[in-house]
């Protein structure tokens, strides 16, 4: 059976330790070949940061190797793990630093322990066993920022319309009501809840305080201790309708679509957009686009 070199966040930083080989022993230093092609699995590619592209084309000028980038379309995971069900594997594997996305690949039988390699000495403590360590075996480097939840906010909005920004729950509430009342041709916030995943974003956001208070929360729902079906999940899910009650999403939230939230925000059709780190890149992409257009414009004139 193939096993995989997985790598969260960014990729090639493990592969240059040697993802051409397939390790059996968790100590062993695999060796590294050259003049081989290896396949990498992506997420589409507004998530593969430059940072990653980056690290793929020095890897590539160092090792003589080449890396075959096959991206996914959303929902990654889905369309990842129906493939993977198949047998059907690569090389390397760009994938989630959370345990469970960790145990839905089965890791004991189709990754490679990277338990030996010198990055794991070098990983800040304690954060690779918090996240892709399973069984006391390390499966994947960690080569990127851990995500960080948040609201962007449209700022020339906000300053037309006097609005504060919100700082809690109750102040979201009370911002969507105003913002009905002041701007009713305006979106709150943009919900893509026809391409189904990001609905569950703003759910994780309001677990953080519950998962900050019970660092193995999550650790204990795949230990079966506890269940989504418990009040600490359930509030989560329920915060979330609360939403869309209380008229803060868009009308059409059950056919929206991820491509479009953040050209709503952009373009002054939506007030806020729910963050995660690893959208950071596509919306610089679309900061950096929008001034070169308003430079552009401004040479016209």
């Amino acid at each position: 059976m193939k096993k995989v070199l997985l790598l969260l966040t960014a990729a090639i930083a493990a592969a240059a330790l040697g993802a051409t080989a397939t390790v059996h022993s968790a100590n062993a230093q695999p060796r590294v070949a050259s003049g081989v092609t290896l396949t990498l699995w992506a997420p589409p590619g507004n998530f593969v940061t430059g940072a990653a592209k980056d690290l793929i084309t020095r890897y590539e000028k160092k090792s003589g190797n080449k890396i075959q980038v096959v991206s996914f379309p959303a929902p990654f995971e889905q369309n990842v793990l129906a493939k993977w069900a198949s047998g059907t594997r690569p090389d390397l594997l760009l994938w989630h630093g959370i345990g469970n996305w960790l145990v839905a690949l089965n890791p004991t039988k189709t990754l490679n322990p990277l338990d030996g390699m010198a990055f794991v000495k070098k990983t800040q403590p304690n954060l690779l066993a918090n996240s892709v360590t399973y069984k006391k075996h390390v499966y994947a480097a960690i080569i990127g920022f851990p995500d960080i939840d948040g609201m962007f906010y449209n700022g020339p909005l906000f300053s037309q319309y006097g609005l504060t920004i919100p700082h809690n729950f109750s102040d979201l509430l009370a911002l969507c009501k105003t913002i009905r009342q002041k701007a009713p041709g305006i979106d709150p916030i943009y919900e893509a809840g026809g391409d189904q995943w990001p609905l569950q974003i703003f759910t994780f956001m309001m677990w953080n305080d519950a998962i900050k208070k019970n660092p193995d929360l999550l650790r204990e729902v795949n230990q079966h201790k506890v269940k989504f079906s418990d009040q600490v999940f359930v509030k989560g899910i329920q915060a979330e309708k609360t939403l869309q009650d209380s008229g803060c999403y868009n009308p059409d939230v059950k056919t929206g679509t991820y491509g479009k939230e953040l050209p709503a925000l952009m373009d002054g059709n939506q007030f806020i957009r729910r963050r995660q780190g690893q959208q950071d890149p596509a919306v610089q992409r679309l900061v950096d686009e929008q001034q070169r257009r308003f430079v552009a414009d401004h040479r016209k004139r």
